[in-house]
């Protein structure tokens, strides 16, 4: 480190040029395409119409870079130039970038460095691909002064430039390395730039943690300690204020969880209880100490242990709430059905599940009364609409046994003959096994249609039932000379369903198109079609449309209620039944229908309910 107070001290003797003395004087010049101008009244100097201060650069200048110096070290005093001098790069890329090439650039920004006195400027090496870069300084300001007070500091402000300027140029932080100074003798300043690790700031806290550390050092360093102290009270402060809020809202949490009415319970990763609210202890019969620590397969009944841990886990990698049903086994033994919400948040650093159950045991079993209650509604409606096709039906099964008596007598003439044909004999009788099963087909799906019988759901093709419900309606269909057409989407997702009840809705629906089509025109043909395809929202739809007079205005509003009937001997319950039926399974059963055009019966059934198995 150089004394400042052993700098010798030069005597300086300061000519006045004749100009001074006398006029006249020029205000403006332009130097290299730079305009100087002076306003003399003012006593102001401009650079490019900035205001700039003329300094002698062995005795003004000198005095006032000696003073900071002192004030703060030339070490501290170094990197603060420096840091100057990285941040005037901003307005001097600017200048260079607007050039394809470097070299222009950094060639049209000396000319106005060297105008305003830093010196003639050189890039002597500049290697893209390694990143590095040597400048040189002649006649610089940094090193003249110095060298006017015989120290030598290093030129940090053109270390800061040249820094700068590399690291804009490199896209990474650089670092300027001053090998050749003015202030030593050397003809010019030369910099060696690379990208680098250091930083300023580094350094300068390097600086306070050597000895060499000045007053200033230390006066930043109890300044900051200060600003240190005031930042760590406030701190504190918040934290407690942070504390208390939370130590509140705890208090809030906790006491919602011991009196909501549904039952809160929290599980860890394994499945144990971390907290319960009463409502769930209660729910269970136990006390809420006794429940604290117990593990869910303890008490559900529904699902094996491995299960269990396999929806605790898997759901807490989930954001999505699920919703579940099972059975919870009391204290008492007592068997209750559940429905519980899960969601996964994060409790003191860890994931943890969110439960919310609620007791639905009475909620099923109304259900399942409502069930049974639509079931016994939906079978005598069956029974009914046997009652109606009983003609129709007696005709289908009349025809294979009118086959069958044929075919018996014709092989028993055979028989009589003295050598009968017996690969004929055998054709016929193989007719009339055929005959013989069609009938058994016909009386099996009677029996079947017309049986009282719990819900038997299986995954079930849409358009087979369809077919299989037109097939019960081709009687009554070819008798009143009605057409039926099929446009049916193939590739449709199986529907999860029991097939008699959604082929009691299909036959309901086929029914009352052709009581509708009876009031048509003699000339008219009478058709009815039936569509199956995806609907907008991805359910699956079906159609039934007829080319009738269509439904009055009145009897829209009451034809899908109860009890409502236009024929002579109907229940009215067909279509409300209908609808019950479809929407038990969470479908719709709607209608469209225009005066002398028709009406379009539909029915969707969901995907949830096409998907289940």
């Amino acid at each position: 480190m150089i004394n400042i107070n052993k700098i010798e001290k030069k005597e300086k003797t300061i000519s006045i040029p004749d100009r001074l003395k006398h006029g006249p004087y020029e205000e403006k010049i332009n130097v290299n395409g730079i305009e100087l101008e002076w306003d003399i009244k003012k006593g102001q100097c401009t650079f490019q119409g900035i205001p700039v201060a003329m300094l002698w650069v062995d005795s003004t200048l000198a005095g006032l870079m000696t003073g900071m110096a002192t004030m703060v070290g030339p070490e501290r005093f170094n990197l603060s130039l420096q840091s100057e001098g990285r941040k005037s790069v901003e307005s001097d890329w600017l200048l260079i970038s607007g050039f394809e090439d470097f070299h222009e650039g950094f060639s049209a920004f000396k000319v106005t460095a060297a105008v305003a006195g830093w010196g003639d400027w050189q890039v002597i090496s500049y290697d893209l691909k390694r990143q590095h870069c040597i400048f040189r300084a002649y006649n610089n300001w940094e090193g003249m002064y110095q060298t006017s007070i015989g120290v030598c500091w290093g030129s940090g402000m053109l270390a800061g430039k040249f820094s700068g300027i590399c690291s804009k140029l490199f896209q990474k932080n650089c670092w300027a390395t001053q090998t050749s100074f003015v202030a030593k003798g050397d003809p010019f300043d030369e910099f060696e730039v690379y990208p680098s690790s250091r930083h300023l700031e580094h350094e300068i806290e390097k600086l306070l943690d050597s000895d060499e550390a000045t007053r200033a050092d230390m006066a930043v360093v109890i300044k900051r300690l200060k600003e240190t102290e005031i930042s760590l009270r406030q701190e504190i402060n918040d934290r407690i204020q942070a504390e208390h809020s939370l130590l509140i809202e705890a208090e809030k949490n906790i006491a919602l969880l011991r009196n909501a009415s549904d039952g809160i319970h929290i599980l860890d990763s394994d499945g144990n209880i971390i907290d319960a609210g009463d409502s769930f202890s209660a729910m269970l019969g136990y006390r809420h100490d006794e429940i604290i620590g117990m593990n869910v397969t303890q008490w559900d009944v529904s699902f094996t242990e491995a299960e269990c841990l396999s929806i605790v886990r898997d759901q807490l990698t989930k954001q999505a709430n699920r919703l579940i049903e099972t059975s919870h086994r009391r204290k008492d033994g007592a068997i209750i059905d559940v429905e519980i919400n899960i969601s996964s948040l994060e409790l003191g650093g860890k994931k943890v599940l969110f439960c919310s159950s609620r007791d639905i045991t009475e909620r099923k079993r109304a259900d399942d009364k409502e069930r049974l209650h639509l079931e016994k509604l939906a079978h005598v409606t069956r029974l009914g609409l046997m009652g109606e096709m009983a003609s129709g039906i007696a005709h289908e099964v009349n025809q294979p046994l009118c086959a069958i008596t044929t075919y018996t007598q014709v092989i028993i003439n055979l028989l009589n003959i003295e050598n009968p044909d017996l690969i004929k004999i055998k054709e016929i009788l193989s007719k009339t096994q055929q005959q013989a099963l069609r009938a058994g087909q016909i009386i099996h799906r009677m029996k079947e249609f017309g049986k009282s019988h719990s819900n038997h759901h299986l995954n079930t093709d849409i358009n087979r039932l369809i077919y299989d419900a037109s097939d019960f309606c081709i009687t009554e269909l070819k008798y009143n000379n009605v057409k039926l057409n099929f446009e049916l989407i193939n590739d449709l997702c199986p529907v999860f369903v029991d097939h008699i009840q959604i082929e009691q809705v299909i036959i309901n629906l086929i029914k009352n198109s052709v009581e509708a089509l009876q009031d048509l025109p003699q000339n008219i043909q009478r058709q009815i079609t039936i569509r199956s395809h995806f609907a907008a929202n991805n359910d699956i739809q079906v159609s039934v449309k007829d080319n009738g007079l269509g439904i009055d205005e009145i009897q829209r509003y009451k034809i899908l209620t109860p009890f409502y009937t236009t024929k002579i001997n109907g229940t009215g319950m067909g279509l409300s039944i209908s609808r019950s039926l479809i929407e038990s399974y969470g479908g719709t059963l709607y209608f469209n229908s225009e005066l002398g055009k028709g009406s379009t019966f539909y029915f969707t059934l969901p995907i949830e309910t096409a998907n289940r198995s």
